[in-house]
């Protein structure tokens, strides 16, 4: 019996060790694009503190599924500039009144969502974007 509470408490801590898992952090940035009726590029980006992204390609994207890759910290650092530069936490949340033609571009930063239809995306944010579609795109 003794043997196997030390076997238990062994494992239990090896795993602890090893619990360094993206899942159990909350991401510092999502982007999703949402579908529209046309061709509308559909996929989630999830950036974590450590520089770890995870790319969900869902629909009307050469690169589909789960993709996860590192970003340097001057990707990171320019990122977060970018989110600053736009002055995003001033943006009120849109409505989620929505008209289902135009695509649907939703931004998840630090616990302030908000979400941009159609062409209405401030330069800055649409920079980011663009980075951000070119590390899975442009490769």
């Amino acid at each position: 019996m003794k043997k196997l509470i030390v076997i238990l408490l062994c494992s239990l801590i090896y795993s602890s060790c090893n619990s360094t898992k993206i899942d159990a952090q909350e991401p510092i940035l999502q982007l999703t694009k949402e579908r529209c009726f046309g061709k509308c590029p559909t996929y989630d980006f999830f950036v974590y503190e450590n520089g770890t992204v995870v790319y969900n390609g869902i629909a009307n994207v050469s690169n589909k599924g789960e993709h996860r890759f590192k970003i340097s910290n001057k990707e990171l650092s320019d990122i977060r500039q970018l989110l600053s530069d736009s002055k995003l936490a001033s943006f009120e949340k849109d409505s989620e009144r929505r008209i289902r033609d135009l695509p649907k571009t939703k931004i998840k930063y630090r616990e302030k969502i908000v979400v941009f239809q159609g062409g209405k995306i401030p330069k800055e944010i649409q920079q980011m974007i663009s980075i951000m579609e070119g590390w899975v795109f442009n490769k």
